[in-house]
């Protein structure tokens, strides 16, 4: 006997309970299914999240190796909005959004914006979304589009952050991205590549 929790919100008014008032409660009610656990279906779920965790862990080791041996103190691969770039690029391997062009492109088109609004001084509190609009329009217009990059809009004061950390953490996953989905994936599929 497997126990799956489903989640069923029900709407109640206080009359109905014999209160006396209208405001809802939301009640969460938890039932079981007499339904067998799929493994296949659990392993085709947990994929893409063991993907691009290892993408993401491989982050953490160019940030924390590449710019010492490299001697570039400005580089930088990590950023909280790699996350969503990371699902992306797992969830949806196919999809216009997780090719290399928009993915890069993106990131590029974002941080040039976010640095050219900074570098005005114009907009005060308003610069980043100012620039978060600028860019979701650069976006559209070089047709490199990729949502979560608009994470970074903010942009900063130097110049370098065009590129790091959001164009070379998103060049790294795009790297673990084409190495999973070409060599380890078939593996684990149980498939191999005929040379």
């Amino acid at each position: 006997l497997h126990i799956l929790a489903i989640c069923r919100i029900v709407c109640l008014t206080n009359r109905e309970i014999g209160i006396g008032t209208n405001q809802l409660l939301l009640s969460l009610r938890l039932q079981s299914i007499n339904h067998p656990i799929n493994m296949d279906d659990v392993m085709n779920h947990a994929m893409p999240a063991i993907g691009a965790a290892v993408g993401l862990f491989a982050l953490g080791v160019c940030n924390d190796q590449l710019p010492g041996l490299l001697g570039q103190d400005w580089l930088g691969f990590m950023s909280p909005h790699l996350a969503a770039v990371a699902a992306t690029l797992w969830l949806m391997p196919n999809a216009p959004v997780s090719q290399p062009k928009n993915v890069v492109g993106a990131h590029l088109v974002v941080g040039a914006t976010g640095w050219l609004v900074a570098q005005s001084g114009m907009f005060g509190d308003w610069a980043g979304t100012v620039s978060f609009v600028l860019a979701m329009m650069g976006m559209g217009m070089v047709d490199v589009v990729h949502p979560a990059a608009l994470a970074m809009a903010a942009g900063g004061d130097d110049m370098m952050g065009i590129l790091s950390p959001g164009a070379t953490g998103a060049a790294a996953l795009l790297a673990v991205h084409h190495v999973w989905f070409n060599h380890v994936k078939p593996v684990l599929d149980g498939h191999t590549k005929s040379a």
